[in-house]
This record gives structure tokens, sequence and C-alpha cells, in this order.
């Protein structure tokens, strides 16, 4: 999985679609900074990973098999100082139907959380549409039988 480092502290993996986790899961960073040197910092749950990298790679396979949120930080060493630092979205591994797979950290959240709060909320709406549509019934034919009340009265 490439993983572009850019200016920004905090990375988005891009991950379009639902991948089921291959056998070795490797993260290979590209940027337009030299990236001789990388401490990556892997964690998840109570487990805690650190490596060093001088090829740009890292093989997190051991991190993806189990679900749960995988927690990566980067950091480029220059003379043994660092010099930058990013965070990638955390990694939404998955088991679905008996397979892991890796999701897109934002695009979860907003199925789990944001969409069944959308679905109440049109519901609320509709509801709401449906009051004032009685309402209005309502009012019409108070409005109708008034009428033929003071029609009734100026007849007596």
């Amino acid at each position: 999985m490439i993983v572009e480092l850019n200016t920004m502290n905090i990375v988005r993996l891009g991950i379009s679609e639902p991948f089921i986790v291959p056998e070795n899961l490797e993260l290979e960073f590209e940027s337009v900074y030299s990236l001789d040197k990388l401490l990556v910092e892997v964690k998840q749950n109570d487990k805690k990973q650190k490596f060093v990298t001088y090829n740009r790679k890292v093989d997190i396979s051991e991190f993806t098999k189990q679900g749960g949120l995988i927690e990566v930080a980067v950091s480029l060493i220059c003379g043994g100082e660092v010099v930058k630092e990013w965070e990638l979205e955390p990694i939404v591994v998955k088991e679905i139907n008996g397979a892991f797979k890796i999701l897109d950290f934002y695009e979860n959240l907003i199925d789990e959380h944001i969409l069944p709060i959308k679905e109440e909320f049109d519901l609320i709406n509709t509801n709401i549409l449906t009051i004032k549509e009685k309402t209005n019934e309502f009012i019409e034919k108070h409005n109708e039988l008034a009428k033929t009340v003071s029609a009734i009265k100026e007849n007596y």
C-alpha cells in the first residue's frame, strides 16, 4: 500500500473500496522529502512496535490478523533528529463474512455513525412534513366549518 507523505501532518490513505487483507501488507512511503531514514510506530489495541526503515517500506502484516484500528506515526530522521512527523489516518481492519478487510476510516465512520443519524433525521423531517400537511388540512376544515356556522347564524 503506497502512502504519500506530503507537507501536511495528517495523511489520508485514500482507500476507495474495502479490500481483503493480503498475506503480507506492506506500507511503502513516497514523498517529495528525502526519506533516507524513517521511524515508524505502529499501534493496535495494546500491541505496539517501532520500525526503522532505510528503504521506505514497513511490513505491518502482524497487525492485520485481528479486527480493530491500526494507528501509524511516521518520523523523518535526519542527523539523529526528528525533522518531520506524520500521522496516518487510522487503518480499519474489520472481519466481514469470515475475512479481514481494510476500510477507509472516514468512510467507515460515516457508514457506522453519520448515515444512521441522517436516516433518523430524514424520518423526523418526513414526520414534520406530515404534521404540517395534517395541520393545514385541519385549518381548512375548521375554516369551512366556521363559514357554515356563520351562514347558519345569519339565516336564523
